[in-house]
Parts: structure tokens; sequence; C-alpha cells
């Protein structure tokens, strides 16, 4: 049995440091192996991988296109058909001992690539369409893997999840439909109060002007000066045309 001071590292692993600057026997003197001056001699003196002597660089000289979103999320790929060399559960700690995926730290996505003839319980982070249709048909199930890794969805609470969603958004959509039926309403009651307090301004409007052409035929009437009268005829006075018969008359 080896002992802790028999312990030695394995020859050639371990190297001596290059000592410089040591005289010129030791064959590292005077440059210290860095040449004739320079910049390559100095101290700090090195340069980047990319500068090409002040010429336009090659980083430069290609064109981008593209972005790469900070967001999203990079899945670690298995097919179907890598699945049936597999038993019983399958999941990324069961992936990663076979050695179909790096690790467990990304999360694990399985496409629909080749066929499936086990009835295997798979849970991952991410199924597509074909995949999780393949492994059903064969007779076994999927689980969905939340983001943490501790919470998982079935498929029968994504299904109900879903029909809550859709249940809420049509209520919501019945509560804004009659949002909008009620500010329709409202609208029209406003135009109708506003279509009869315009017709009863225009019905004041007329009896005023009714009540102007009153006041001003009354102020006319009163205004015209009344026609004098005729006095009578004096008893005393002759009548000028009196005919001359009536004056002898009188006379006798």
């Amino acid at each position: 049995m080896a002992e802790l001071h028999d312990l030695s590292p394995t020859p050639g692993s371990r190297k001596n440091r290059k000592r410089v600057g040591r005289g010129p026997g030791s064959g590292r003197g005077k440059t210290s192996t860095r040449g004739e001056k320079g910049q390559k001699a100095r101290s700090g003196g090195s340069i980047k991988p990319s500068f090409e002597g002040g010429q336009m660089p090659l980083v430069r000289r290609i064109p981008k296109r593209g972005f790469k979103s900070p967001n999203r999320v990079e899945y670690q790929v298995v097919n179907v058909r890598d699945l049936e060399r597999l038993d019983g559960e399958v999941s990324p700690e069961v992936l990663a001992g076979a050695g179909m995926i790096r690790g467990t730290k990304k999360p694990v996505k399985v496409l629909g690539e080749g066929e499936i003839a086990k009835g295997l319980s798979v849970r991952a982070h991410a199924f597509s369409a074909s995949a999780r249709s393949k492994i059903e048909a064969a007779g076994g199930s999927v689980s969905l893997i939340g983001a943490d890794g501790s919470a998982v969805e079935t498929p029968a609470n994504t299904a109900a999840g879903a029909t809550a969603k859709t249940a809420a958004g049509a209520k919501k959509a019945g509560s804004s439909a009659k949002t909008a039926a009620g500010a329709k309403k409202a609208g029209s009651s406003g135009k109708t109060a506003a279509g009869a307090k315009q017709a009863g301004s225009s019905g004041g409007a007329a009896a005023g002007a009714k009540k102007a052409g009153s006041s001003g035929r009354a102020a006319a009437a009163a205004a015209e000066p009344e026609p004098a009268e005729e006095a009578p005829p004096s008893e005393a006075e002759p009548a000028d045309d009196a005919s001359p018969s009536e004056t002898e008359s009188t006379e006798e």
C-alpha cells in the first residue's frame, strides 16, 4: 500500500521554471530571450492577434449580419431515435449518464427525428409536436420540467391551464364587448339628450320670437295716434247752403 510520503508526480508532468537573465553561461542572459530592442522587447509590448500592421483588419473588413438575442434559450437536443436504447423512465440525468447530453445545466428538448417503438416515460424541458405524438403513440408519456428544474407540468395540467386561459380570454372578451356596448348606448343617450336639448332651445327661441312679435305689435298699436273726434255743427249758425225760400220764410 502506497504511503503519503511515497507519492510523486508523474514523470514529465512538471517542468522547471524558465530562468532568464542569469548571465551568458545560462544561454538566456543579456537580452533574456527577447531579442534586440523593438516593441516586443519592452515590458508590456505584446501585440494583439488582430493587428495587421495598420491595414484594415479582417474582423472589420467582413460584413456583420444578424444578432444573437441575449434572452435566447439554448436547448440540448435529443431525438426520439436516440431514446430507443433506453428503458423505463428517461430524464436529463439519465440522458447525461448515457452520454447523450453534456450535462444537466442546460435544458433538454426532444425532437421527433426517427422512430420509437418502446413505451417510455420521458421527462424534458420541451418537446416538439412530432416527438410528443410519436412517444404517446408508442405507449409512452411525456412530462414537462419547469425552468428551475423542480416544477413539473403534466400534459393534463397543461391542457387544463390552456382551457382556463381560453375561458379567461373569452370572459375578458365578453367584458370588453359589454363595456363597448355600454359605451355605445351611453353615446346614443348622450346624442338623444343633446338632440332634445337642441330641440328645446329651438322651441324656446321660437317662443321668444313669437313673444317678441306680440310685444312689437302691442308697442306699434300704442304708438299709433287716435283719430280726432269731429265737432257737431252749431244750431245758431245758418248753414251756408240754405235755399232762398227758407230765407224768405224766416223774414216773414
